[in-house]
């Protein structure tokens, strides 16, 4: 249910080059050169920022529904349920970290470093 959400992300922010909410704020993506970034560099860009979010909770997925699918009285498996439970939680924290960055790092955080954008003034 929830992995459209990250796949429909990645697909707005490279379509719409940045997103609604860049849009909505006055903000452009940009390259060094100043001219705006394409739609695989804004693409790659959200790639970066979903992926591990993304990761983590189809992690926590798999192993809560293997962890069911297989449970018998006899074998407890409680790790996967730990497991599972660590993963979902790292999911939401990575979100509220992505948050955080982007207050400390208005101009440039680590997504755009590694996709060589520059987030500026419309």
């Amino acid at each position: 249910l929830a992995m459209p959400w990250p796949i429909l992300a990645v697909m707005w922010a490279g379509l719409f080059r940045g997103g609604l909410t860049h849009y909505l704020m006055g903000l452009a993506l940009v390259r060094r050169d100043g001219r705006f970034a394409g739609i695989l560099r804004c693409a790659w860009r959200g790639l970066l920022v979903w992926t591990p979010v993304a990761a983590c909770f189809i992690g926590s997925t798999v192993l809560l529904l293997y962890y069911w699918g297989t449970w018998t009285p006899q074998d407890n498996q409680s790790w996967m349920l730990l497991l599972s439970t660590s993963l979902w939680y790292l999911g939401v924290l990575m979100l509220f970290a992505w948050f955080a960055i982007s207050v400390c790092w208005p101009r440039r955080g680590p997504h755009d470093v590694l996709s060589g954008t520059y987030l500026v003034p419309r």
